[in-house]
């Protein structure tokens, strides 16, 4: 039996599918396992991001020796060549695949590895040259951390958003298109996230322990908004129980929908006008 684990429902309804963590901010680092299978994969990712990164930095040199001269542009030039040190990338590499960890946080070990070693010698050179080395990989980091909205959404099945806590950039991600339910270890029923799950009606899970560290990228997971829980791999047999109320869920919704179609009335036939009020008009698909 996969485990079971209690938060607080912001947003009721069913989903299981597949997690895939996200960083709640734009300079956090989300650190979470990666099974055994998808170790290629994200070591496919970081030279994706290695690749980008590269071309930003080829891209500011440009544009610097453009309207600078060439000399003020060799800066990206060594900043390339810091990105090109073998040694620094079999170290990001080797952490990927022996610790099985994410990209980013492989990444961002490097970068403290730098700070601890170099900063460390407590003079203004050495503390510019920790800046120097580390500012290419930060790219990197950027790169990899940036393009986790266009991942989801360019996956070819729906996951289950999880992340630190509900916050605005979570809200970024919540698109019945391709979001199953949202998880996070905080998160208040009253903020925008979780109102704007209710109104998608993306099921939303919050207040749930230590949630990033129980999880691997691409677990399967059940998430049961209408009970404020979580089941973590569910066993087969769970899985066709969660399924099986999910199929409830379905017709249920069917029904109150052809209902909706139906004129309000009351019990001595008094027709009611029946309004919504909406944020936005991203707030209509929830009327289809």
């Amino acid at each position: 039996m996969g485990q079971r684990i209690r938060g607080t429902s912001v947003s009721t309804g069913l989903a299981i599918g597949p997690v895939h963590v996200i960083s709640t901010a734009p300079n956090e680092v989300p650190t979470f396992t990666i099974a055994r299978d998808r170790v290629d994969r994200e070591v496919e990712r970081l030279e994706e991001a290695l690749a980008l990164a590269t071309l930003e930095l080829d891209r500011r040199r440009d544009l610097v020796a453009t309207q600078a001269g060439p000399k003020e542009a060799e800066i990206f030039g060594v900043q390339k060549l810091v990105l090109e040190d073998p040694g620094a990338l079999k170290q990001v590499k080797e952490s990927i695949r022996e610790q099985r960890i994410n990209a980013e946080s492989a990444v961002k070990k490097l970068i403290d590895r730098f700070t601890e070693t170099l900063g460390g010698l407590g003079d203004d050179r050495s503390r510019g040259f920790v800046a120097d080395v580390s500012e290419p990989w930060k790219r990197v980091l950027d790169a990899l951390v940036g393009r986790d909205r266009e991942t989801v959404m360019s996956g070819q099945e729906k996951v289950v958003v999880a992340a630190a806590e509900l916050t605005p950039r979570v809200v970024a991600f919540l698109s019945r298109d391709f979001v199953l339910a949202v998880i996070c270890e905080v998160g208040g029923r009253y903020s925008h996230g979780a109102v704007l799950a209710r109104a998608l009606g993306i099921p939303c899970v919050v207040g749930i322990p230590n949630l990033l560290a129980r999880l691997e990228q691409d677990m399967l997971v059940a998430v049961d908004g209408d009970r404020g829980q979580l089941q973590l791999a569910p066993s087969s047999e769970d899985e066709a129980d969660f399924e099986e109320r999910l199929e409830r869920h379905r017709e249920r919704a069917v029904e109150l929908a052809a209902l909706a179609l139906t004129p309000a009335l009351t019990s001595d036939s008094e027709q009611l006008g029946v309004k919504a009020n909406i944020e936005g008009l991203r707030d209509l698909e929830t009327f289809d």
